[in-house]
Order: structure tokens, then sequence, then C-alpha cells
């Protein structure tokens, strides 16, 4: 198995994804406790939680998960850590091009497995997981994508508005 490289940018720490957060690992700002951010390193990286031993995690969910939910978990993760939302407004919204992102990358995907099943005529090499994975969030996020619009633009957007005309 290839090892995850670590270049040491401190993102994965400073803004623990809500996926994986140990609770006990939230200094309650968002930041992993034992993060120094002088120098970006984990003060008990040798002791460090399974959660955060990429390698492990790999080891332990690979067999239980299809490569489209792992996939689609690093593409959230990773998106996430760029987020700069302060309001929970913000965070959804942020959540929504993020699982936007997640349903074009998985269309691509199962798109692409599709006309090379077609192309071959290799039945074998049919994605049955990742086909799943594409349909169950399509369903899901535009589910809740809806819920966010919604929210925005009967609440927060309305009291943007509201406030300008006062």
């Amino acid at each position: 198995m290839k090892r995850f490289f670590c270049d040491k940018c401190g993102k994965c720490c400073e803004k623990l994804p809500a996926l994986v957060i140990d609770p006990g690992l939230d200094d309650g700002t968002g930041k992993c406790k034992f993060y120094d951010s002088q120098t970006n390193l984990c003060t008990i990286y040798d002791q460090r939680p399974d959660i955060c031993n990429v390698d492990k995690m790999y080891s332990a969910f690979a067999s239980l998960m299809s490569y489209a939910t792992m996939i689609n978990a690093l593409i959230a993760m990773f998106h996430g850590m760029f987020s700069d939302a302060t309001t929970a407004m913000e965070e959804k919204l942020y959540e929504v091009k993020t699982r936007k992102i997640l349903s074009y990358s998985n269309i691509v995907a199962s798109s692409s497995n599709l006309a090379i099943v077609a192309i071959t005529k290799d039945f074998h090499k049919l994605d049955l997981g990742g086909l799943a994975v594409t349909i169950y969030r399509l369903i899901t996020d535009r589910k809740f994508i809806r819920q966010v619009k919604e929210e925005f633009i009967f609440g927060s957007y309305k009291d943007m508005i509201m406030n300008d005309y006062i």
C-alpha cells in the first residue's frame, strides 16, 4: 500500500472535518488541541489517535467502503479545509458547493465507467458501488441543497434585503 504523504501544512489540524472529528480533539475553535500552529506539527504524532492516521484509517475501512465513497470523503474533507465560513448559514452554503462538486465528480466517474463497459463489453468492469453512490448522492444532495436554498431565501437573504430597505 502506498503511504500517505503529509506536507505538514496543518490544514487538517486547523479545520477538523466534521465527518471525522473525535470531540475530544477539538480545542473549542475547530482546531485540534494537539496542533502546534508555530511548527504545523502534531504534539502527539507518534501516539496520535487512529482517526488522525490516514494509513490506518484507509486499512481499516477500505474493504468496507467503495472507492467512490472514499474519494467523496477525501474531496469533501479537502474542500472543507478551505472554507472561511463564519456563520452557520455560510457553512451550509459552502457545503452546498462541496456537494455540487461531489455530484459532478460522481457523474463524470460513473459516466466514464459506463462508457468503458460499453466500449469493452466487459461487464466485470462495471462499478455497481460507484453507480449506487452516485444515485444515492444525487437524491440526498438534491434534497439538502433545496433545503439550504429555501432556508437562505426565506431567512438570511430576506433579512439582508429587508435591512437594506429599512
